[in-house]
């Protein structure tokens, strides 16, 4: 998580700037929380701290390598990828046939947490998403608990 702070100055000249500032920070990110003070001085002011997440805005297919991912992005694909191959070694399919590549680089880069967001995911129609979703899923927040206690 990422935190951002904006003063916001309540002076005529600065007002209207300070907060289309702040709007347009708050409209590039995905907002957790956010925080706010008022000072009082000779400038007063609003300080405004904001919790954030890099938002995540794809257009289908944009990402479809990895080259065009972060390196969180990439290990999750790593770890899909080996999840992937041992369910399919364990079902007798081929790796593609529980999900290509590109549905994993999906998977990583927009990281679902619930079994309806697979449906933002190309090729994860509703048998797809009844088979893997809820494993995928536990994944996921195994990466990112193991991730947070290196941290």
């Amino acid at each position: 998580m990422n935190v951002q702070v904006f003063s916001v100055r309540v002076d005529a000249p600065h007002l209207a700037q300070d907060q289309q500032q702040l709007n347009d920070f708050i409209a590039s990110v995905e907002l957790v929380q956010s925080d706010t003070h008022f000072i009082e001085s000779d400038a007063s002011y609003w300080s405004v701290l904001l919790h954030y997440k890099e938002k995540i805005n794809l257009a289908p297919r944009e990402k479809e390598s990895l080259t065009d991912l972060t390196q969180d992005q990439v290990d999750r694909f790593q770890h899909l990828k080996k999840w992937r191959n041992e369910k399919a070694k364990t079902n007798g399919l081929k790796p593609f046939m529980v999900c290509h590549n590109s549905h994993l680089i999906q998977i990583a880069v927009q990281h679902p947490k619930t079994s309806s967001d697979f449906q933002w995911i190309k090729g994860f129609g509703e048998k797809r998403t009844q088979q893997y979703a809820d494993e995928i899923i536990q994944l996921l927040e195994n990466i990112y608990l193991n991730q947070e206690e290196l941290i």
